[in-house]
Order: C-alpha cells, then sequence, then structure tokens
C-alpha cells in the first residue's frame, strides 16, 4: 500500500493520503486536495460515504477506478471551464467593438435631438411672440372701433340737436 505513485489516493487506518511528488500526505476526507487545488464537490461527497476499505482485489480495482474517474472529471471540468472562459471572453471583446458604433449612433442620435428641440423651442417662442402681437392688433383694431362709436354717438347728438 505504501508505493511511491505520484498523484495517487490511498486510504489507510480510515484516513486518506494524497502521493504528491513522491511524498504522502495525510488528508481528511472533506477536504481531499490534489496538487494544492480544491477537488469539485462531486470527489468530496464521494469520500465522504465511501465505507471501509475494500477487503477483496476486485472491490479495490473498482476503488481505484472509481477514483481516477473523479480525477478525470475533475480535470475534464476545469479544462471545460477555460475553455468556456476563453469563449466569454471572445464574445465579450466582439459585443464591445459591435457596441461602440451603436454607442457613436446613438450619442449622434442624441445630439440630433437636443438640436431638434432647441429648433422647436424657438419655433414656440416665435409663435407665442406672433400670438402677442396678434391679440395687441385685435386689442387696438377694438380700441379704434369704441372710439368710432364714441365720435358716432357724438356726431348723432349733436345732429339731434341742432
Amino acid at each position: 500500500l505504501l508505493q511511491k505513485f505520484q498523484n495517487s489516493l490511498f486510504y489507510k487506518n480510515n484516513r486518506f493520503f494524497v502521493s504528491t511528488t513522491f511524498k504522502f500526505v495525510p488528508k481528511k476526507k472533506s477536504y481531499l486536495k490534489k496538487n494544492s487545488s480544491n477537488m469539485s464537490t462531486q470527489v468530496n461527497n464521494y469520500f465522504q460515504n465511501l465505507p471501509e476499505v475494500p477487503e477483496s482485489f476486485a472491490e479495490r480495482m473498482i476503488f481505484h477506478s472509481l477514483l481516477k474517474n473523479c480525477f478525470l472529471i475533475n480535470h475534464q471540468s476545469r479544462f471545460n471551464y477555460n475553455i468556456d472562459v476563453k469563449n466569454i471572453s471572445k464574445d465579450f471583446e466582439e459585443i464591445s467593438k459591435k457596441q461602440k458604433p451603436i454607442q457613436q449612433e446613438i450619442y449622434e442620435k442624441y445630439l440630433e435631438k437636443v438640436k431638434l428641440k432647441n429648433e422647436m423651442d424657438k419655433a414656440i417662442l416665435n409663435f407665442t411672440k406672433c400670438i402677442e402681437q396678434y391679440n395687441n392688433l385685435c386689442s387696438k383694431e377694438r380700441d379704434i372701433l369704441i372710439e368710432k362709436q364714441k365720435k358716432k354717438q357724438k356726431l348723432n347728438t349733436i345732429n339731434q340737436d341742432y
């Protein structure tokens, strides 16, 4: 049982041992590590639920292959994670490249909107000035009509007196 296999797992006296760089390092079941990196929770859960050391040679071989598969799954998941991160970063770069012209276009539309709003404000101001002038003209016309009526009444009263 105490052979020097690199990166191998051994079980003795109710303790797990991990062989790294040809040394045996005792590890607790729930904190099992391989090459100073955390194992997946799947492997930890499996180790916590393991029975005592298998008695027969066939059971030991099955036990060994199960552990080997767990290490393989953990390695493959890290590899897939690295690939996913690379793909996501490439996607992010592509999106940011596409986003820059869109942001520029949005900014140009915003400037155009501000310009149109300013023009609209000027047009509204001119319109209100025109309405004010129209109201003044109407007021003057009314005043003139009132003056005409007063003069006409005076003329009528003068004509009636003579």
